[in-house]
Order: structure tokens, then sequence, then C-alpha cells
């Protein structure tokens, strides 16, 4: 009788473990992103990659400019890339990813500007394309 229990016990903890979720991206890319319909009159939804998405600046050593960049939820910036700092909307700056690269987090230097912790960082086209 108590294996019965057990088995029935086994059986429920195993189903409820089972979890419906599509397979993680393996190959590093992000999955596109379904927008509203375009204002040409076409119905057609219009899809946008995100290959580098929104971040924030999470700390700044102005001293020998450069700041660590938080992508949590977002796929990381390539090394090299080119990206803006915003502020309340305003461009402020400008930074070239360097690396290394801690979890989520990403060092950039500082090209020209200035940065504040909790900037926005987002590459140029993202303000034309997608706001």
């Amino acid at each position: 009788m108590r294996w019965i229990v057990m088995l029935g016990l086994c059986l429920v903890v195993s189903t409820a473990c089972r979890s419906n979720r599509p397979a993680p991206v393996s190959d590093g890319q992000a999955e596109p992103v379904w927008t509203e319909p375009n204002d040409a009159g076409n119905d057609k939804p219009v899809i946008i990659p995100l290959t580098s998405g929104r971040g924030v600046v999470a700390s700044v050593n102005e001293p020998l400019r450069f700041v660590i960049l938080d992508f949590t939820l977002n796929p990381l910036p390539k090394i090299d890339q080119q990206l803006f700092l915003y502020r309340r909307g305003q461009k402020v700056a400008r930074v070239k990813v360097t690396g290394p690269v801690r979890g989520q987090t990403i060092a950039a230097d500082i090209v020209e500007g200035n940065a504040e912790e909790g900037d926005e960082v987002r590459p140029d086209w993202w303000a034309a394309e997608v706001d």
C-alpha cells in the first residue's frame, strides 16, 4: 500500500515539473519581435529582429572614461559596437563596447559626451524604427 502512495506522489511531481515553454535560442540570436501594422496602409505586421536591445548604465568611472552597461532581459551587444546613451529622451553620449562580459553586464568606453547611472543605452537605429 505504501509503494502505491509513493508511486502516485512521484507521478504527480514528475508531471508538475514538465514545462510547455519553448527551448531557448542557442545561437545567441534573439527572437523577432512582432510590432503593430505599418503606416503605409498595409495590414501586414512588421518584424524587427532584435540584435541588440535596450540597456541601462549600471555604473560610471568618470576618471577612466568607462561605463558598466546592464542588459538584463535583453541580448548583449557585440564587442566594438557603437551605442548611444539617452537621458530623458535626449542623446547625451556615445560609447564603444569593449568588454569584459560578466553575466548580463558588459563594459564600454565613453567615446564622447558624459554618462550618469540610470542612462538608457541603445543603438541609434532603435529610436528611428521602434519608437
